[in-house]
C-alpha cells in the first residue's frame, strides 16, 4: 500500500509541476503579446484620463481655486503618471492593424508629458496660458473611438 502512495504523490507532484510550468510559460506570452484592441485601449483610455484631469486641474486653476504650489505639484504627479503609461505603450509593439493607432497615442502621450512638465515649472501659468489639455483629451478619445468594435 505504500508503494501506491508514493507512486501516487509522485504523479500529484508531476501534475502540479506541469500545471505550474504551463501557467507560466502562458503568463509570459500574454506579458510579451504584442497589443491587441483591449490592451491598446486600456493605455489610450489612461492617457486620456490624464488629459482630461489636467484639464480640469487648469480649468481650476484659472478661476483662482487652486493654489499655484498644488498645481504644481498635481502636475508633476500628472506627468510621472502618463511617464508611466508611454513606457507601458513603448514596451510592446501592437498588432500590425494597431500601429498606427499605437504611433499616434504615443506622440500625443508625449504632448501631453510636455506640456504637464512645463504646468509643473510654474503653478502660476495657466492664468496666463492655454495649455490645450481638452483638446487632447478629446484627440485621446478620438483614439479610443477608433479601438472601439466597428470603430
Amino acid at each position: 500500500m505504500q508503494v501506491n502512495s508514493r507512486s501516487a504523490a509522485w504523479k500529484q507532484g508531476v501534475a502540479v509541476v506541469v500545471v505550474a510550468a504551463a501557467s507560466v510559460i502562458a503568463l509570459l506570452y500574454r506579458m510579451h503579446a504584442p497589443f491587441d484592441r483591449d490592451t491598446l485601449d486600456i493605455q489610450v483610455e489612461a492617457l486620456h484620463s490624464h488629459a482630461a484631469e489636467a484639464g480640469l486641474l487648469v480649468r481650476e486653476a484659472r478661476a483662482d481655486r487652486l493654489a499655484p504650489g498644488f498645481v504644481a505639484g498635481h502636475a508633476r504627479q500628472l506627468a510621472e503618471n502618463v511617464r508611466r503609461a508611454q513606457e507601458a505603450l513603448s514596451a510592446t509593439p501592437a498588432q500590425v492593424r494597431f500601429a498606427s493607432l499605437q504611433a499616434s497615442a504615443q506622440a500625443l502621450g508625449a504632448v501631453l508629458h510636455a506640456r504637464l512638465q512645463a504646468l509643473a515649472l510654474d503653478g502660476r501659468a495657466p492664468r496666463t496660458r492655454a495649455f490645450g489639455f481638452d483638446d487632447i483629451a478629446q484627440r485621446f478619445d478620438a483614439l479610443h473611438q477608433r479601438l472601439a468594435p466597428g470603430g
